[in-house]
């Protein structure tokens, strides 16, 4: 599951815990990935009697020591205290893909609230704004797609422990199944939902100006902003 998740999925890893709803209760701590089409990946997952701070760190320690080998990538958390709240306030900041445009937005919201840069500076932007991460997070910023796998495995959760384990690995053994059979008939290069969102951005982006630098590299004008793309890099400091 490691050297297919190190292949074919973005390194970011969002975990979640759910409950179980046999008589015996308990969680379900699991780590799950996004793959190259954007759907969910399931990277590991523990039956244990509660979801605490121990049994967390007993899960993400054994995480940690499969991934090491294969080139550890930054883990993202997310900050809880009052998330619908300042995610609603700060969705732009959140969302900024540079932190020019980070510090443009903090800017218009400090005019009516000078207390919220300090309220940044305290929380941690590194851990849950685009511009200040220091990985590669490609717009990610909720843990939905651990609400996925929760409702996913819903039917599972009501059965016994070794019922209920033995169903989740027949429901991803199918899932892989189902996928790699999918990818077989494919002809474009990349996988559908990538080539969906490829031709809506060439449609989208047809306005701006490129100037060539030099080799593969690139400068893109979008109005009064300009921005480095290295082809042969695969980047862009606009971080979007």
């Amino acid at each position: 599951m490691c050297n297919w998740f190190i292949s074919g999925c973005r390194p970011l890893i969002f975990l979640d815990g759910t409950d179980i709803k046999n008589k015996y209760k308990g969680n379900i701590l699991v780590a799950i990935a996004k793959d190259d089409n954007d759907d969910l990946f399931t990277l590991a997952y523990a039956v244990l009697d509660s979801e605490n701070d121990d049994n967390w760190g007993w899960f993400c320690f054994h995480l940690k020591g499969v991934l090491v080998s294969h080139q550890c990538m930054v883990m993202r958390r997310y900050p809880l205290h009052n998330k619908k709240h300042w995610s609603s306030i700060f969705k732009k900041v959140v969302y900024a893909p540079s932190k020019q445009e980070f510090e443009e937005h903090i800017n218009n919201i400090i005019t009516s609230m000078p207390l919220a840069r300090e309220f940044i500076v305290n929380s941690c932007p590194q851990s849950w704004a685009n511009a200040w991460f220091p990985g590669k997070c490609w717009g990610v910023i909720n843990n939905n797609m651990a609400e996925c796998w929760n409702n996913w495995v819903k039917p599972a959760r009501y059965l016994p422990i070794v019922a209920m384990v033995d169903h989740i690995c027949i429901q991803i053994m199918e899932m892989m199944h189902e996928r790699r059979e999918a990818t077989m008939v494919m002809i474009k290069k990349l996988s559908p939902s990538k080539e969906n969102f490829l031709a809506k951005t060439y449609a989208q982006y047809r306005s701006l100006k490129v100037r060539k630098a030099s080799g593969l590299s690139f400068e893109v004008v979008d109005g009064d902003k300009s921005f480095v793309v290295d082809l042969s890099a695969m980047t862009c400091s606009c971080r979007g």
